[in-house]
């Protein structure tokens, strides 16, 4: 499907669908995830990121375990415990609000592959 700007440009919809979609899809699986949430944690599913860092090193012993930069410019961020029996993962907004994504239990560590350098 092709569409023509004010400009007289043809562009593909498929260019303009395809973020929409991937949002879209991204928003349902949050949606999801917080409803499935630990009770204690799912009636504030969003809180700025240093109440959320506090509560979970409070309530489950959980500390910044990796993180990472989004295409949207979201921060991910997982957390967890020592013991790997409680893990949260959390999407920090450029606006410091912080919302869950996922939680769960026994998680384990995994030796890390090298990081491949991007060529030029």
């Amino acid at each position: 499907m092709e569409a023509t700007t004010k400009l007289g440009r043809r562009i593909s919809l498929q260019c303009l669908i395809r973020p929409i979609t991937r949002t879209a899809f991204a928003a349902a699986m949050v949606a999801a995830c917080i409803a499935a949430a630990r009770p204690a944690v799912a009636q504030v599913p969003c809180l700025p990121r240093g109440d959320l860092i506090a509560a979970l090193a409070v309530q489950y012993g959980e500390r910044l375990r990796a993180q990472g930069v989004s295409g949207g410019g979201g921060l991910l961020e997982f957390f967890a415990n020592g013991d790997g029996s409680s893990w949260t993962v959390a999407m920090t907004l450029p606006n410091g609000m912080s919302c869950l994504v996922a939680t769960g239990t026994d998680w384990v560590p995994v030796d890390a592959a090298p990081v491949l350098e991007k060529k030029a």
